[in-house]
């Protein structure tokens, strides 16, 4: 990443994050966590891609990525979840319902479906699969 932002002449503050590691900005706290996959080839957990935990304004927001279910989702604590469930490159709808339903936030965004890989009825697989108490958002 930092190559690449060196290409585009950044002259920004750069503070690159490990899974794990955490920074505050303006009121914003990110928390990198583990983004990869477990059979797939094409997010190896070797390469430390990155999902995140935001915490702003009282609320907790995980951005999974590109990513599997994987055991480092187990132990998430956040109000909004925004899971892939595209299934080539990332977990399918079933595999997210398991990392939704085991974290249990207010709500869950299903992402990385219906157009490059995925159908948009996946999301209506998704919720209903999900526990009541979580509310599901589809934005497609």
């Amino acid at each position: 990443m930092a190559k690449e932002l060196g290409k585009l002449a950044w002259k920004g503050k750069l503070h690159l994050l490990v899974p794990g590691e955490s920074v505050e900005t303006a009121g914003l706290i990110i928390t990198a966590i583990p983004a990869y996959n477990k059979l797939k080839p094409f997010h190896p957990k070797r390469n430390g891609w990155l999902g995140y935990l935001l915490e702003m304004d009282g609320r907790v927001y995980y951005i999974a990525g590109d990513t599997d279910a994987v055991k480092e989702q187990q132990e998430i604590r956040c109000d909004v979840a925004l899971v892939p469930i595209g299934g080539k490159f990332t977990m399918n709808a079933w595999e997210a319902t398991g990392i939704v339903n085991k974290i249990k936030p207010k709500a869950a965004i299903p992402t990385h479906y219906g157009s490059i890989v995925g159908k948009p009825q996946d999301a209506d697989t998704f919720r209903k699969m999900i526990d009541r108490e979580v509310q599901v958002v589809v934005k497609l």
